[in-house]
Protein backbone atom coordinates (compact mmCIF):
# COMPACT_ATOMS: atom_id res chain seq x y z
CA UNK A 1 0.00 0.00 0.00
CA UNK A 2 1.28 3.45 -0.90
CA UNK A 3 2.36 5.81 1.86
CA UNK A 4 -0.10 8.75 1.77
CA UNK A 5 1.28 10.62 4.78
CA UNK A 6 1.82 14.35 4.30
CA UNK A 7 5.35 15.02 3.16
CA UNK A 8 7.44 17.87 1.80
CA UNK A 9 10.15 16.54 -0.50
CA UNK A 10 12.83 18.19 -2.66
CA UNK A 11 11.76 18.97 -6.20
CA UNK A 12 14.95 17.42 -7.58
CA UNK A 13 16.66 14.15 -6.69
CA UNK A 14 19.92 15.74 -5.48
CA UNK A 15 19.43 15.31 -1.74
CA UNK A 16 23.03 16.33 -0.98
CA UNK A 17 22.43 19.72 -2.58
CA UNK A 18 19.36 20.37 -0.41
CA UNK A 19 20.26 18.66 2.86
CA UNK A 20 24.05 18.57 2.78
CA UNK A 21 26.37 15.54 2.69
CA UNK A 22 25.54 12.45 4.71
CA UNK A 23 27.10 12.17 8.16
CA UNK A 24 30.24 10.10 8.32
CA UNK A 25 31.31 9.46 11.89
CA UNK A 26 31.28 11.55 15.05
CA UNK A 27 33.33 14.38 13.55
CA UNK A 28 31.16 14.80 10.46
CA UNK A 29 27.64 15.47 11.68
CA UNK A 30 24.68 16.48 9.54
CA UNK A 31 21.75 17.42 11.76
CA UNK A 32 19.39 17.05 8.78
CA UNK A 33 20.39 13.43 8.19
CA UNK A 34 17.12 11.97 9.62
CA UNK A 35 15.08 14.03 7.14
CA UNK A 36 17.46 13.16 4.32
CA UNK A 37 16.99 9.47 5.16
CA UNK A 38 13.20 9.81 4.68
CA UNK A 39 13.63 11.80 1.45
CA UNK A 40 12.07 14.92 2.94
CA UNK A 41 9.97 16.10 5.87
CA UNK A 42 7.32 13.51 6.71
CA UNK A 43 4.44 14.26 9.08
CA UNK A 44 4.07 11.09 11.19
CA UNK A 45 0.52 11.88 12.31
CA UNK A 46 -2.53 13.13 10.42
CA UNK A 47 -2.15 16.92 10.13
CA UNK A 48 -4.70 19.70 9.90
CA UNK A 49 -4.84 21.35 6.46
CA UNK A 50 -6.45 24.77 6.20
CA UNK A 51 -6.62 27.68 3.77
CA UNK A 52 -6.26 25.19 0.95
CA UNK A 53 -8.92 26.66 -1.32
CA UNK A 54 -8.87 29.09 -4.21
CA UNK A 55 -10.71 32.06 -5.66
CA UNK A 56 -11.83 33.36 -9.03
CA UNK A 57 -11.28 37.11 -9.18
CA UNK A 58 -13.72 39.33 -11.06
CA UNK A 59 -13.86 43.09 -11.62
CA UNK A 60 -17.28 44.67 -11.29
CA UNK A 61 -18.56 47.34 -13.70
CA UNK A 62 -21.32 49.87 -13.16
CA UNK A 63 -23.31 51.24 -16.07
CA UNK A 64 -25.19 54.52 -15.83
CA UNK A 65 -28.81 54.06 -14.68
CA UNK A 66 -28.39 50.26 -14.63
CA UNK A 67 -29.97 48.09 -11.98
CA UNK A 68 -27.26 45.46 -11.84
CA UNK A 69 -23.52 45.26 -11.95
CA UNK A 70 -21.69 43.17 -14.53
CA UNK A 71 -18.51 41.27 -13.83
CA UNK A 72 -15.47 40.59 -15.99
CA UNK A 73 -13.13 37.75 -15.16
CA UNK A 74 -9.55 38.68 -14.21
CA UNK A 75 -7.75 35.59 -12.91
CA UNK A 76 -7.89 32.62 -10.57
CA UNK A 77 -5.68 32.38 -7.52
CA UNK A 78 -4.64 29.44 -5.38
CA UNK A 79 -4.49 30.21 -1.69
CA UNK A 80 -1.54 29.31 0.48
CA UNK A 81 -1.66 25.91 2.16
CA UNK A 82 -1.38 25.90 5.94
CA UNK A 83 -0.40 22.56 7.43
CA UNK A 84 -0.29 21.88 11.17
CA UNK A 85 0.86 18.54 12.52
CA UNK A 86 2.25 16.89 15.64
CA UNK A 87 5.66 15.33 16.20
CA UNK A 88 6.59 13.21 19.20
CA UNK A 89 9.87 12.25 20.86
CA UNK A 90 9.12 8.96 22.62
CA UNK A 91 12.27 7.27 21.33
CA UNK A 92 15.79 8.41 20.46
CA UNK A 93 14.99 8.10 16.76
CA UNK A 94 11.88 10.28 17.12
CA UNK A 95 13.80 12.84 19.18
CA UNK A 96 16.51 13.14 16.52
CA UNK A 97 13.85 13.49 13.84
CA UNK A 98 12.09 16.25 15.75
CA UNK A 99 15.34 18.18 16.15
CA UNK A 100 16.01 17.74 12.44
CA UNK A 101 12.52 19.06 11.64
CA UNK A 102 13.12 22.23 13.64
CA UNK A 103 16.47 22.80 11.93
CA UNK A 104 14.91 21.99 8.55
CA UNK A 105 12.48 24.88 8.95
CA UNK A 106 15.28 27.27 9.87
CA UNK A 107 17.44 26.16 6.96
CA UNK A 108 14.85 25.93 4.18
CA UNK A 109 13.61 29.49 4.64
CA UNK A 110 17.05 31.08 4.14
CA UNK A 111 18.93 32.08 0.99
CA UNK A 112 22.57 31.62 0.13
CA UNK A 113 24.37 34.70 1.40
CA UNK A 114 27.82 36.06 2.15
CA UNK A 115 31.36 35.60 0.90
CA UNK A 116 31.52 31.93 1.86
CA UNK A 117 28.51 31.19 -0.37
CA UNK A 118 30.79 31.72 -3.38
CA UNK A 119 28.98 31.40 -6.69
CA UNK A 120 25.85 30.24 -4.83
CA UNK A 121 25.34 33.70 -3.30
CA UNK A 122 21.86 35.00 -3.93
CA UNK A 123 20.20 31.62 -4.48
CA UNK A 124 16.73 31.63 -2.87
CA UNK A 125 15.33 28.87 -0.63
CA UNK A 126 14.53 25.66 -2.52
CA UNK A 127 11.25 24.68 -4.13
CA UNK A 128 9.67 21.51 -2.74
CA UNK A 129 6.88 19.15 -3.71
CA UNK A 130 3.96 18.70 -1.31
CA UNK A 131 2.25 15.31 -1.35
CA UNK A 132 -0.74 14.16 0.68
CA UNK A 133 -3.62 11.68 0.30
CA UNK A 134 -2.93 10.52 -3.24
CA UNK A 135 -3.37 11.41 -6.90
CA UNK A 136 -6.46 13.61 -6.73
CA UNK A 137 -5.61 15.54 -3.58
CA UNK A 138 -2.07 16.96 -3.30
CA UNK A 139 0.18 15.29 -5.84
CA UNK A 140 3.65 16.80 -6.36
CA UNK A 141 2.36 20.33 -5.78
CA UNK A 142 5.34 22.73 -6.13
CA UNK A 143 5.62 24.89 -3.02
CA UNK A 144 7.94 27.15 -1.08
CA UNK A 145 7.88 27.46 2.72
CA UNK A 146 6.91 31.03 3.62
CA UNK A 147 6.36 30.78 7.39
CA UNK A 148 6.89 28.22 10.14
CA UNK A 149 6.16 28.03 13.86
CA UNK A 150 6.45 25.37 16.54
CA UNK A 151 5.31 25.25 20.16
CA UNK A 152 7.58 24.66 23.16
CA UNK A 153 5.05 24.12 25.94
CA UNK A 154 5.68 24.44 29.68
CA UNK A 155 3.58 21.47 30.83
CA UNK A 156 5.39 18.60 29.11
CA UNK A 157 8.70 16.79 29.52
CA UNK A 158 11.83 17.49 27.50
CA UNK A 159 14.30 14.80 26.47
CA UNK A 160 17.97 15.08 25.44
CA UNK A 161 19.23 14.59 21.92
CA UNK A 162 22.94 13.91 21.62
CA UNK A 163 25.16 13.81 18.52
CA UNK A 164 28.71 12.51 18.76
CA UNK A 165 30.74 12.23 21.96
CA UNK A 166 30.65 15.87 23.02
CA UNK A 167 28.27 16.38 25.96
CA UNK A 168 28.09 20.10 25.20
CA UNK A 169 26.26 19.25 21.98
CA UNK A 170 23.29 17.80 23.88
CA UNK A 171 20.04 19.52 22.97
CA UNK A 172 16.59 19.07 24.52
CA UNK A 173 13.37 18.65 22.58
CA UNK A 174 9.77 18.36 23.82
CA UNK A 175 8.12 14.96 24.00
CA UNK A 176 5.34 16.37 21.81
CA UNK A 177 5.33 19.40 19.51
CA UNK A 178 2.97 20.98 17.00
CA UNK A 179 4.56 22.37 13.83
CA UNK A 180 2.72 24.80 11.57
CA UNK A 181 3.94 25.59 8.06
CA UNK A 182 2.59 27.94 5.42
CA UNK A 183 3.23 26.75 1.87
CA UNK A 184 2.90 29.05 -1.15
CA UNK A 185 2.20 27.30 -4.44
CA UNK A 186 5.11 27.96 -6.83
CA UNK A 187 4.37 26.58 -10.31
CA UNK A 188 6.80 26.79 -13.21
CA UNK A 189 5.44 29.42 -15.66
CA UNK A 190 6.75 27.53 -18.71
CA UNK A 191 5.11 24.31 -17.52
CA UNK A 192 1.81 26.10 -17.04
CA UNK A 193 2.00 27.58 -20.53
CA UNK A 194 2.99 24.36 -22.29
CA UNK A 195 1.17 21.64 -20.38
CA UNK A 196 -1.98 22.99 -18.70
CA UNK A 197 -5.25 22.14 -20.42
CA UNK A 198 -8.52 22.89 -18.66
CA UNK A 199 -10.55 20.24 -20.49
CA UNK A 200 -8.05 17.56 -19.49
CA UNK A 201 -7.88 18.96 -15.97
CA UNK A 202 -11.69 18.71 -15.60
CA UNK A 203 -11.68 14.97 -16.25
CA UNK A 204 -8.83 14.38 -13.81
CA UNK A 205 -6.62 12.95 -16.56
CA UNK A 206 -4.12 15.79 -16.21
CA UNK A 207 -3.52 14.75 -12.62
CA UNK A 208 -2.85 11.16 -13.69
CA UNK A 209 -0.60 11.91 -16.66
CA UNK A 210 3.06 11.22 -15.91
CA UNK A 211 2.25 10.99 -12.21
CA UNK A 212 1.32 14.68 -12.20
CA UNK A 213 4.97 15.75 -12.26
CA UNK A 214 3.73 19.24 -13.05
CA UNK A 215 1.88 19.39 -9.73
CA UNK A 216 -1.36 20.97 -10.92
CA UNK A 217 -3.83 21.67 -8.13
Amino acid sequence: MADHRARIVPKGKDLDRIFGPSQGGNTDINILQPIKDTGGLVFPYTPIISAAGGAANYQDHHFTHSNYRTWSYQNTQSNEITISGKFTAQTEIEARYMLAVIHFCKSMTKSQYGIKAGNKAGLPPPIFHFNYLGTYQYNNVPVVITTYAHELMDDIDYVPVKFGDNDTDTTYVPTIMTLTLTLAIQPNPRTLMNEFNLDTFKTGALLRDRGNKSGFL
